[in-house]
């Protein structure tokens, strides 16, 4: 009897690791093939790939990912109207999930988290709003632009408090701190370095000194997530030049962070436990350093310098992740001691008299529920792929006219690792010149 439970467990588990593994096989390599168009900085092909291929890619759980994915490819791609139409819906969606979750925890508590339809990450859920500023002003309707600011000033506080509220309630249920880290994300400079432009532009002097004070007071106070020095342009953001204008570079590289999983298998006595947890790792960037070289189309006059690191999304999203990473793990080892009982219970009762009918079904039930818990006890590894890790900035005045923008992305040797040119820049009066450079490599 032993012998024939063996045989039938080994063939439960080939089949469904089968079929399980040759989908994760699947889904990896189109989304390979849709990175190294990324990587090329061929975004349109990346997002027509997408779209062939969202059966394949994306469950009808993942309408966030989809639309975030492709929401930030268009943006890069120059696609700002169509961008916002996806990121908007991203950001509805986010809402709406958020609150369905509460109806669906039962479901996931059963299975695993993978079968609830995702609702963002925390900074998936405030970036987008930055992106979508990005894209007003790219469309020159500043307005707009400062109210996606200020919603994700909002979301900020709101993630701060909410923060704030689980970690009291933690204290209550006398959970240790060791599973309960501090966050440290407040006060965003990126955030702040939109809003002092798109108030500068509109000669609101005050705000922008204020959103200026931010940028410092971020620096200052969150040095864990920002580990540089201040940009050495921004003192002269706010100076007025004589027959100057400012223009303003700010430039994205590298790709934030993805999740992989950490399983755990261990026995006690004669119970198999198994816990698949989530975990979130930084991608690494061959961009090192950043050159700018500026050219005056109508005199030739040249100006070159660096960019400095403004913002480090990639920790940002490590470090707000950190809170529901937590409660992810509370929910897993809950969830793996379920199911666990569950087989075991199935297990004794199979043993009562091993010659009856029903000990035969109630065996081979426990051998189905310890498949079962193999199979379906995975890690929710859903993240957003294409937001960047780095935002970098620099400034110059320059008296108006045209211009031939070349950034310079450079790895640790000097190397040249992706050139862009935007040529016919026209710098104008009285508004945002902003040029945006992507290298996501």
């Amino acid at each position: 009897m032993q012998g024939k439970k063996l045989r039938i467990t080994f063939l439960f588990f080939s089949f469904f690791a089968l079929l399980f593994f040759s989908s994760c096989v699947t889904n990896r390599n189109f989304f390979n093939q849709v990175d190294s168009h990324v990587g090329r900085g061929d975004y349109q092909t990346a997002v027509s790939m997408i779209e062939k291929n969202e059966d394949n890619l994306y469950t009808k759980k993942d309408l966030v990912l989809k639309s975030l994915d492709k929401g930030l490819l268009l943006h890069y791609g120059g696609d700002y109207k169509t961008s916002n139409k996806e990121l908007a819906y991203a950001e509805e969606k986010m809402f709406e999930y958020f609150s369905k979750s509460i109806s669906q925890s039962v479901q996931s508590f059963i299975i695993n988290d993978a079968v609830i339809d995702y609702a963002g990450d925390p900074y998936e859920d405030i970036y987008s709003n930055l992106f979508m500023a990005l894209n007003y002003i790219a469309l020159n309707e500043m307005d707009k632009a400062l109210v996606e600011i200020r919603r994700f000033d909002t979301k900020q506080k709101n993630l701060r408090l909410n923060y704030a509220q689980a970690q009291n309630k933690a204290n209550q249920n006398s959970l240790s701190d060791a599973y309960f880290g501090e966050m440290s994300f407040h006060n965003s400079a990126l955030a702040r370095y939109l809003s002092m432009l798109l108030y500068r532009a509109e000669g609101n002097v005050d705000a922008a000194e204020i959103d200026l004070r931010y940028i410092k007071t971020a620096f200052r106070d969150q040095s864990q997530l920002y580990p540089f020095s201040l940009p050495s342009s921004l003192d002269d953001e706010l100076l007025k030049l004589p027959g100057l204008e400012r223009l303003n570079i700010l430039c994205f590289t590298g790709l934030a962070p993805i999740k992989t999983e950490e399983v755990i298998r261990f026995y006690t006595s004669d119970t198999y436990y198994k816990l698949a947890l989530p975990l979130m790792f930084k991608r690494p960037s061959r961009v090192v350093f950043i050159g700018v070289e500026i050219e005056n189309e109508d005199t030739g006059e040249k100006h070159q310098f660096r960019l400095d690191p403004l913002e480090s999304i990639d920790s940002i999203a490590y470090d707000t992740f950190r809170q529901k990473q937590d409660l992810l793990y509370f929910k897993a080892i809950a969830r793996s001691i379920a199911k666990s009982m569950t087989t075991n219970v199935l297990d004794a009762a199979s043993r009562v008299d091993q010659n009856s009918d029903a000990s035969g079904i109630l065996g081979l039930l426990s051998i189905v529920s310890l498949v079962s818990n193999e199979l379906t006890e995975v890690a929710d590894l859903r993240t957003s792929r294409y937001f960047p890790a780095k935002a970098s900035v620099g400034g110059i005045h320059l008296a108006p006219g045209r211009y031939t923008v070349q950034i310079q992305y450079k790895d640790a040797w000097g190397g040249t690792i992706w050139l862009e040119t935007i040529q016919g820049f026209d710098l104008k009066k009285n508004t945002i010149n902003l040029v945006e450079g992507i290298c996501l490599q």
